[in-house]
């Protein structure tokens, strides 16, 4: 699924479920689901805010859908898939494999996704 972070809390984020991957329609309704801190990456993560930050569009699996929709972004080609930068809100670029800030002329921290840039939600 694709979808926008909403809120970022100290062990999960929630996100709006916009889109099913290879499903042309949006959702109809407004949809939230959770994604928690040790189903973000494979690797132990202390911080959630060096994975994800509030309006980063994401790619993520389908855990669990009932009684609540809970996800994860721990495979490779789940995370970011656009973002922009929390302080200049730019259009962040992926450049060596790391998201950068061109104003801030450094790189920002996220979990980026091997589609980063390559898709339109």
């Amino acid at each position: 699924v694709f979808g926008k972070i909403q809120s970022v809390r100290d062990s999960m984020v929630s996100v709006e479920v916009l889109k099913i991957k290879g499903v042309k329609r949006s959702i109809g309704n407004y949809t939230v689901g959770t994604l928690h801190i040790a189903k973000m990456s494979k690797d132990f993560v202390s911080n959630i805010r060096e994975l994800y930050q509030v309006n980063d569009l994401i790619q993520a699996t389908v855990i669990k859908a009932k009684p609540a929709i809970e996800l994860t972004t721990s495979h490779n080609d789940d995370g970011v898939v656009y973002a922009k930068c929390d302080v200049t809100h730019e259009d962040l670029k992926v450049v060596d494999g790391k998201l950068w800030s061109e104003e801030l002329r450094k790189v920002v921290d996220r979990k980026i996704s091997k589609q980063y840039g390559k898709i339109q939600v």
